[in-house]
């Protein structure tokens, strides 16, 4: 599209020649001796300008070139070089000021008109070119063709379909084709279909008019019809190769997280296309290797093109997550921190380097990379409840309160459970019993409990020995949704207990055992059991397995021995002296 546009450019400025003729004549009354010594100083002033920009002091160099054109205005060559460097600069305001003199556009020729936006134009700047074509007079042919490549370089896809489709003519296959292509990229499926439908039913030998209705099909319609009518273009199925069609079939499948058939296709894109686009078909295909799990292959890729594009930031990051996939830790963060060099406001590296010391069981760097990822982005709800949610991790529940706090505030009454459940949690633990019974009573009360604050709010009852019926309930919800979860078995024994229904509780205890080995509440809670029982030596023997582990009840528990060991002789000696 840009060759197009360049070609029209250079038509467009050869008009330039007609500005001389309307510039004001008020240099007629002046003597020919007074206009050549002006063209002279305009002269030398614009070489002065020259010498300034060779130098690449560009501040100096406009002003000359400004000055230069102020001095002789009719001169082509200077309003021409002026306005071309004030764009290159990106100072199109000045190429402006320049080429209309201070007039509004509206009140300037079409051949002025023209020539504005073929600087613009020249100089990459489409929307402000777009901006002057729209206040032409009258369009020519070629006028057309250049405003219809200026909406399809705004992305205005709609609007140049509209405008080539009312100059396209029935036999011109190449125009009607280009109007269907415009309607898929404007994203009207319906009209591209159409349009090219009718298209390959009348150039059923047209390669290109087949293209377009596969890519269209892709979009819009049957994927395998598509397919089926892309063959030919794709190497995988024996068609010839289309980087076009390969590169969009490619972006379709990973749409679809089919990455192992995207990865296909950019294969050859990139080992075939050589040095000139091998980042642009490079980068999809390393993420989409990292994405289908070749974390060794996508490293090793993103590397080699960070060696040439060391700026990519996301790339950077991408590269931090394959390192931490393969187990580079040290690795894996120092890429995580390029990419926040690179670019400080991309969120991404902060969360993810907390998360990997939190699975590294790093506490010191887990919470301190939390603070800096909540300082850093302070209006973020999820960098808040990420802080808090380790601090929580760590039983450093009062610490929690604050950035859990905030997180709340921060989603405005649309926070997730999760995090609901985790400010509740920290309340409770925090000593804040009331404010942390509202969240988990909201948490429970619906259709949709949340299981782990049925079974929290349950357990807490059942250690304060109240509401225990409806304590059992919403133990038996959350047991519900996951009827072999140790930590919901082992409060549904205590609930048990409370109600006194030891027998049951001892049952429900001992499988909750089963799942887990490694915590000393469910051996204290099964030991608390056997003694309500009267079965002393197993609730000594649970009680013992209990202070196996560090726990904060240990005293408490030496005591419960001591007393269970007296009990259990006075038991055997009132057996034997029966």
């Amino acid at each position: 599209m840009l060759s197009q546009l360049n070609k029209i450019v250079c038509f467009l400025f050869s008009l330039a020649a007609i500005l001389c003729a309307g510039v004001s004549n008020s240099g007629a009354s002046r003597s020919p001796d007074e206009g050549v010594m002006k063209r002279n100083a305009a002269e030398n002033i614009f070489l002065d300008g020259k010498i300034a920009e060779r130098d690449g002091d560009s501040v100096m160099a406009m002003k000359y070139f400004l000055s230069a054109w102020k001095l002789d205005p009719a001169s082509e060559y200077l309003t021409s070089y002026a306005a071309d460097f004030a764009i290159s600069k990106g100072e199109p305001g000045h190429a402006v000021y320049v080429i209309t003199g201070g007039a509004p556009y509206a009140t300037l020729s079409d051949e002025k008109l023209r020539f504005l936006a073929a600087v613009f134009i020249s100089n990459q700047y489409f929307t402000e070119a777009l901006k002057v074509y729209r206040e032409l007079d009258r369009y020519d042919r070629t006028d057309t063709l250049v405003l219809a490549d200026l909406y399809v370089e705004n992305k205005q896809f709609r609007e140049a379909a509209d405008l080539v489709s009312a100059g396209a003519k029935e036999e011109d296959s190449l125009a009607l084709f280009k109007v269907a292509d415009l309607y898929r990229r404007a994203g009207d499926g319906a009209e591209s279909l159409k349009r090219f439908r009718d298209l390959t039913s009348r150039f059923p030998l047209d390669r290109s008019i087949q293209k377009g209705y596969g890519l269209s099909l892709l979009a819009f319609g049957s994927e395998q019809e598509a397919l089926n009518v892309l063959t030919w273009f794709l190497p995988v199925s024996g068609g010839i190769p289309d980087n076009q069609v390969m590169e969009l079939v490619g972006r379709y499948y990973a749409s679809k997280g089919r990455y192992k058939d995207a990865i296909q296709l950019f294969q050859p894109l990139y080992f075939n296309d050589g040095s000139s686009r091998d980042y642009y078909y490079g980068r999809p295909l390393a993420i989409y290797s990292f994405l289908d799990g070749r974390y060794e292959y996508a490293r090793n890729l993103m590397s080699k093109l960070l060696s040439n594009y060391r700026d990519d930031y996301e790339l950077h990051f991408l590269q931090g997550a394959a390192h931490e996939a393969l187990g580079h830790v040290e690795s894996a963060l120092a890429s995580y921190d390029t990419s926040i060099v690179i670019n400080p406001s991309f969120e991404e590296p902060y969360r993810a380097k907390v998360l990997l010391y939190v699975r590294s069981r790093d506490t010191e760097n887990a919470i301190f990379s939390a603070e800096k990822y909540a300082e850093k982005f302070p209006a973020k709800a999820e960098s808040w409840a990420l802080w808090g949610s380790v601090l929580t991790m760590n039983g450093r529940y009062s610490d929690a309160l604050i950035p859990l706090e905030n997180a709340m505030v921060k989603y405005d009454g649309s926070a997730p459970v999760s995090v609901q459940f985790e400010y509740a949690m920290a309340l409770e633990r925090s000593g804040k019993l009331a404010p942390a019974e509202r969240i988990f009573a909201k948490l429970v009360d619906g259709k949709d409990i949340h299981a782990p604050s049925a079974n929290y709010l349950g357990y807490l009852w059942a250690e304060q020995n109240r509401n225990l019926k409806k304590a059992q309930k919403l133990v038996e919800s959350a047991l519900q949704v996951d009827p072999d979860n140790g930590a919901y078995l082992d409060s549904y024994g205590w609930v048990l207990y409370r109600l006194k229904q030891y027998e049951v509780a001892l049952g429900v205890l001992e499988k909750a055992l089963l799942f887990i080995k490694d915590d000393y509440v469910v051996y204290y809670h099964l030991g608390a059991v056997l003694e309500k029982m009267g079965r002393f030596a197993e609730a000594q023997k649970r009680f013992e397995e209990a202070n196996s582990f560090d726990n904060p009840q240990k005293d408490e528990i030496k005591l419960k021995i001591e007393s269970l060991k007296s009990k259990d002789a006075s038991s055997s000696s009132e057996a034997f002296s029966r």
